[in-house]
């Protein structure tokens, strides 16, 4: 296993993602897709966080089909580095505090890989839901200890619009109480954007997607503050200086750096463009799923595959197999088998066995 994560891909995917959105830098970001599917390579990279970035990446800007490895081994990272409580890469780690302080560096790690994993389905890559739910449990423990934690009202607002905007990409109820609050204190975030120079950078982005998913008007009016934000921080060569941080206590964001922060900024900016529509929680697959306030997926969802569709553009090794010496349901099985070694959730799946001359059977 890799011993240190490699901030390199971390910061390439997120800049890889600003140049996408941009949509005119097609030949740099397909140097950023080649070098994030080479180093994912095994062993790769061990650290959920680092994972997380380059799946967003790769699924938004790449076929996946050309990056199928690199996209189970981020899967793979993610799934196995969640904590009992639901958490990753969490900053409070004794028993005792665990589930009784706010942990602010676990909460904005959680966030961001709920977030991912929100992305990538959105795309058509649907994996195990259990570390879905046992990762919203762990924020709405959050989020409520986040109520009387010693916190500046910043950072509490930016930690709600990561949960928020995460929830959300996950396509959970709008109506749930949570969430509800969660965005009402992101909303106080986007209002405060103008007046501040103490915003960590992720908490802007957050507080950008939130309002990009809240609806046109909540767009336009947190853009306009947004952009003034932007044109105070950049300097002249494109970048843009850190934010001044009033209480040097604080947990930093890992891996802050100029192009970490360029690139955060560039989608605030960007993020009123369809380019990166999963972000605003519009982008959506056939097999997205509706979930309830816990993060469980309703039996009653209408989504799903349809005749026809194929799912994720996924693309199953079928070494060792031969279809045309086995009955329709031992070729299932087989499949069934292959598809859970994807770390694909199959329960209550069905697989129709057509030749190639088959049309869908009506409903299927």
């Amino acid at each position: 296993a890799v011993d240190e994560p490699d901030p390199r891909i971390l910061v390439s995917s997120l800049c890889g993602l600003a140049m996408h959105s941009v949509g005119s830098h097609a030949a740099a970001v397909d140097k950023c897709v080649n070098f994030v599917t080479g180093q994912l390579k095994d062993p790769g990279t061990n650290d959920p966080l680092v994972a997380a970035y380059a799946l967003m990446f790769l699924v938004e800007t790449a076929p996946p089909l050309e990056n199928q490895a690199a996209l189970a081994n981020c899967l793979r990272v993610i799934r196995e580095g969640q904590t009992e409580t639901g958490s990753w890469l969490p900053g409070v780690t004794s028993e005792e505090e665990v589930g009784e302080v706010c942990d602010v560096q676990g909460t904005f790690a959680t966030n961001q890989i709920l977030l991912a994993l929100g992305v990538a389905e959105r795309n058509g890559l649907v994996g195990d839901n259990e570390p879905i739910e046992k990762a919203v449990g762990y924020l709405k423990s959050q989020a409520k200890l986040r109520i009387a934690a010693d916190l500046d009202r910043r950072t509490k607002a930016g930690l709600s619009a990561g949960t928020a905007a995460a929830m959300l990409a996950l396509n959970m109820d709008r109506a749930d109480q949570v969430v509800t609050r969660l965005s009402k204190e992101a909303f106080r975030l986007a209002e405060s954007i103008p007046h501040s120079r103490e915003l960590a950078v992720p908490h802007t982005l957050a507080a950008a997607i939130i309002s990009r998913q809240s609806g046109v008007g909540a767009w336009i009016d947190h853009h306009r503050h947004a952009k003034l934000l932007v044109s105070q921080l950049q300097e002249a060569d494109g970048s843009f200086e850190p934010v001044p941080n009033a209480n040097q206590d604080r947990w930093e964001v890992p891996f802050d750096s100029d192009p970490w922060r360029t690139a955060h900024y560039c989608l605030v900016v960007q993020l009123q463009d369809p380019v990166l529509a999963a972000f605003s929680a519009e982008k959506s697959h056939p097999m997205l799923v509706a979930r309830d306030a816990a993060g469980k997926k309703q039996a009653s969802n209408s989504g799903g595959p349809r005749g026809g569709q194929m799912v994720g553009g996924l693309q199953l090794d079928l070494d060792g197999l031969d279809p045309t010496s086995m009955s329709p349901e031992e070729l299932r099985e087989k499949l069934m088998e292959k598809l859970k070694e994807q770390g694909m959730d199959v329960d209550g799946a069905s697989i129709q066995i057509m030749s190639s001359s088959d049309s869908p059977p009506d409903g299927q």
